[in-house]
C-alpha cells in the first residue's frame, strides 16, 4: 500500500497557481512606503513558496491588434515605458532570461483554440507592469520570463477565452501572472487623503465576489457592468498661439501637442466639444455638421503651405458624427 501511494505521489503534477497582481505606480520600484512593495518583497517566503519553471506575465500596457508574445534569447530588456519619474528609476535592471520554449507553447495552445493568428516579437523586453512587481517577487532574476499582450479592441469574453486556452500551463510548472489594475482612471482620483474612491472600491468588490463565487456568465455580466461606469472626461484650456504651430517644429507647443495621445491624455474620446475664440455670435450657437468639418483658414498674410492643411480626421461628437463647436460671446 505504502509503495503504491509513493508511485502515485510520484506521478501528480505540480498545478501552479494564477495570481492578478495591481502593481500600482511604477514607484513600487524604489518607494519603500508602500505597503504593496513590501507584500511582493515577501512573496518567495510568505505568499507563494513554490517555485515555477518559467513566467508567463500578461501586463495591461503591452497592447497590440493581435495577441504577441516576445521570444527573447538571453535575458529580457527592461523597458522604461514611464515619464517624468525619479532618476534612479531609470537606473534599475531586472535582466530575468527570455523563455522561448514557453512562448512557443503559448503561442501553439492559443492557436489550437482558435486563436486564427499570434505573433512573434523577438526585440521586446519586459515593459513596467511586468518588470517591476516581478524585481520584487524574485529578486535574483534566474526565472525565464515571458509576456503576452492583450488586445484592448476586444471584450472580456475574448481574453476569457485566451485564459482557457493557457490553462494547461499550469500543469506544465508555468506561474502565471496578469499585471495592471482592476480600475484605472487616474485623473478621477482623489489623492488629497489617500482614501479609495467610492467607484472603484465597488467595481472591485464585485470582480472579487464575482469571481471567487465562480458567478455563471461572467463576461457577459461583466459587459453589463462596465456599460453602467460613467466616464468622467477633463476639460481643458489649450492656448494655440500663432497658426504657424500648425506647421512650425520650432515650436515646443506642437511638440507637446503632438504627444497628446501617447504622453498627455490617453482616454479614448467619443466627442469632442470646442470653443474658440475665433467664433463670436450674438447668441450661443453651435455648427451641426454632417460628414467632415470643413477647415476654415481664417488668418491672413502666412506661408503658403498653411493654406494647405487640411484635418483628415472626423471625430465624433456628442450627439451626432461631427465636432460640434460651441461659441460664447
Amino acid at each position: 500500500m505504502l509503495q503504491k501511494f509513493i508511485h502515485k505521489s510520484t506521478t501528480c503534477k505540480l498545478l501552479m497557481d494564477t495570481f492578478f497582481i495591481s502593481h500600482g505606480s511604477p514607484t513600487l520600484s524604489i518607494d519603500d512606503s508602500l505597503p504593496a512593495r513590501h507584500f511582493l518583497k515577501s512573496w518567495e517566503d510568505k505568499v507563494f513558496q513554490e517555485k515555477p519553471k518559467s513566467i508567463l506575465v500578461i501586463s495591461g500596457h503591452w497592447e497590440t491588434s493581435e495577441p504577441t508574445v516576445n521570444v527573447i534569447d538571453g535575458p529580457n530588456d527592461t523597458i522604461y515605458d514611464f515619464y517624468g519619474f525619479p532618476k534612479p528609476m531609470y537606473q534599475l535592471k531586472y535582466p530575468a532570461p527570455g523563455a522561448p520554449e514557453l512562448a512557443m507553447r503559448a503561442k501553439e495552445l492559443l492557436l489550437a483554440s482558435g486563436f486564427n493568428c499570434v505573433k512573434e516579437d523577438k526585440a521586446r523586453g519586459l515593459d513596467h507592469g511586468a518588470w517591476v512587481p516581478i524585481m520584487l517577487m524574485y529578486p535574483k532574476a534566474n526565472i525565464p520570463v515571458c509576456q503576452l499582450s492583450v488586445q484592448t479592441d476586444m471584450d472580456g469574453a475574448y481574453h476569457y477565452n485566451m485564459g482557457k486556452a493557457l490553462a494547461p500551463l499550469r500543469e506544465e510548472g508555468v506561474l502565471i501572472i496578469g499585471s495592471g489594475s482592476a480600475t484605472h482612471n487616474l485623473r478621477a482620483l482623489d489623492r488629497s487623503d489617500g482614501s479609495v474612491v467610492s467607484w472603484a472600491e465597488e467595481f472591485d468588490t464585485w470582480l472579487k465576489e464575482s469571481l471567487i463565487n465562480g458567478r455563471e456568465n461572467f463576461t457577459n455580466h461583466l459587459i453589463i457592468r462596465l456599460s453602467s461606469c460613467k466616464l468622467l472626461m477633463d476639460t481643458f484650456f489649450i492656448s494655440h498661439g500663432s497658426p504657424t504651430l500648425s506647421i512650425d517644429d520650432s515650436l515646443p507647443a506642437r511638440h507637446f501637442l503632438k504627444s497628446w495621445e501617447n504622453k498627455v491624455f490617453h482616454e479614448k474620446l467619443k466627442s469632442i466639444l470646442v470653443i474658440s475664440a475665433h467664433w463670436e455670435t450674438s447668441e450661443p450657437t453651435v455648427n451641426v455638421i454632417n460628414g467632415p468639418n470643413d477647415t476654415i483658414y481664417d488668418f491672413y498674410g502666412f506661408p503658403k503651405p498653411m493654406y494647405q492643411v487640411c484635418s483628415t480626421v472626423t471625430p465624433v461628437s456628442l450627439v451626432s458624427s461631427s465636432i460640434h463647436q460651441l461659441f460664447i460671446f
